[in-house]
């Protein structure tokens, strides 16, 4: 078992297990990260990019893929992000 020590803003934690996640699960503990900051849950266009992110996917495959353009991913999108 590997632990390792992570810096969260003004505290620093310790992960006791490392292991892959898959994307469902980093968009969950990043949406309750966004709840936790800003008091708001991700919507699904930031869902969505953090998804095709994760796969290592750009942004003129997501506007292809789902039919956005590739400027509103990139100004609306994922500039909150």
């Amino acid at each position: 078992m590997q632990s390792c020590w992570i810096f969260a803003p003004k505290r620093y934690v310790k992960l006791s297990t490392l292991r892959m996640i898959d994307s469902q699960e980093a968009i969950q503990a990043i949406d309750d990260l966004v709840f936790a900051k800003a008091g708001r849950r991700l919507n699904q266009n930031e869902k969505l990019v953090i998804e095709a992110a994760w796969e290592d996917k750009e942004y003129k495959e997501i506007a292809a893929t789902f039919s956005y353009s590739i400027d509103r991913l990139q100004r609306h999108v994922g500039r909150k992000l």
